[in-house]
């Protein structure tokens, strides 16, 4: 959980829809980004989310290194 690192998005096999885990407080990982999303080696964007709250706050999608699961949070 470096928030760097690159980790497997897991899908479930018997419904083939991503696995989330949603929590009620900030996840290790989750951190607000300044408009933009980080870019990888080959300047791809990585994965990211808008907030609910404000359109304009950029959210990386963060994984559970452990489960594979995307981590989400609710207020």
């Amino acid at each position: 959980m470096d928030g760097v690192t690159p980790v497997p998005i897991a899908i479930s096999s018997s419904t083939g829809n991503v696995q989330f885990e949603i929590g009620t407080s900030t996840m290790p990982i989750m951190t607000l980004l300044n408009g933009s999303l980080p870019r990888d080696g080959n300047r791809i964007p990585c994965l990211g989310a808008v907030s609910s709250t404000d359109n304009t706050v950029v959210i990386p999608i963060s994984v559970n290194p452990v489960t594979g699961a995307i981590q989400a949070q609710t207020t």
